[in-house]
């Protein structure tokens, strides 16, 4: 087989010794999200468009290439652009401080409660997570 056509030089074998533990941490940390979410006190975001695109972003990652054995995949643009604000046209002002990390589609509002001097750690002032992992205190 013709190698020379591939654009990471890395063989399969090559790319999962050099980064497994690295995406498996990140796969953890995706599990310990969505399980703090449903142990939650409220369900009260099943419609928030962040879950919304997260979702939507965890279903493209786990389906196959529409082009197997291609050269260029195409998960990354497709979960890119879930995650991304399709609007071209600038905004008159600011509609926020801070970015959210997806577009609000189809109206979906938003309520966002930021953290207050409650949920700081008193000794380090950093946030703690109001939900932390099982088996712990986590700091955001």
């Amino acid at each position: 087989m013709h190698h020379q056509n591939r654009i990471c030089p890395l063989t399969q074998q090559q790319l999962i010794v050099e980064y497994f533990l690295e995406i498996r941490a990140k796969i953890l940390d995706i599990a310990a999200f969505l399980d703090r979410l449903d142990r939650s006190v409220d369900h009260n975001a099943q419609d928030d468009f962040r879950l919304t695109a997260m979702r939507k972003a965890l279903q493209t990652l786990s389906t196959e290439p529409l082009q197997p054995n291609t050269i260029h995949p195409n998960r990354i643009y497709a979960i890119q652009m879930i995650f991304s604000d399709p609007t071209t046209e600038p905004l008159a002002q600011l509609d926020r401080k801070s970015a959210l990390g997806a577009p609000e589609r189809n109206g979906t509002t938003l309520n966002i409660h930021t953290h207050d001097d409650a949920a700081l750690d008193p000794h380090t002032r950093r946030g703690v997570a109001l939900c932390p992992p099982v088996g712990g205190e986590a700091h955001i």
